[in-house]
């Protein structure tokens, strides 16, 4: 008699904490704890976040990489002016069906609003934004990814 133990082999172990992966972000920032905090947002859930923090390495992420939505501050470079416009409009010419969503902490929404509108940018918000706000816009944005998969809800407190 065949020891059944010997004959099939034991399935591999996986780990079940992990999420596969089919979504893709990135986030251009000169500030690290922003990037840091937004990776760690969307750890568990089925998106890969990039980061960058220079126009050339963002430049080189949209050129080998496929992203669904990408953040940027409107001034993340100390070198170009206004390089969040610049890499919007790269990221729009390079990605078509990409959503960019940009961010500033020192300027006012409006004139804002009217600099993103010549870059075909897709929202703009202005520093301080909280992690729900993130999450909710992003999630608008991917809607081919469903509800389960998504970063877990963070609670009110």
């Amino acid at each position: 008699m065949v020891d059944p133990v010997k004959k099939f082999p034991s399935p591999k172990k996986t780990n079940n904490n992990r999420t596969p992966k089919i979504g893709r972000l990135l986030v251009i920032d000169d500030d690290q704890s922003t990037l840091f905090a937004i990776k760690r947002l969307f750890q568990k859930s089925n998106i890969t976040v990039d980061t960058s923090d220079s126009l050339e390495n963002a430049r080189e992420c949209i050129d080998n990489h496929r992203y669904q939505v990408i953040l940027t501050d409107l001034m993340f470079s100390s070198i170009v002016e206004d390089a969040g416009i610049v890499i919007s409009a790269y990221a729009k010419k390079k990605l078509p069906g990409v959503k960019v969503i940009l961010w500033s902490g020192g300027e006012p929404l409006s004139p804002l609003k009217k600099k993103a509108q010549n870059a075909d940018v897709d929202y703009c918000l202005t520093k301080p934004i909280s992690a729900a706000v993130i999450e909710g816009i992003v999630e608008k944005f991917t809607p081919h990814l469903s509800p389960d998969r998504r970063a877990p809800r963070r609670k009110n407190r």
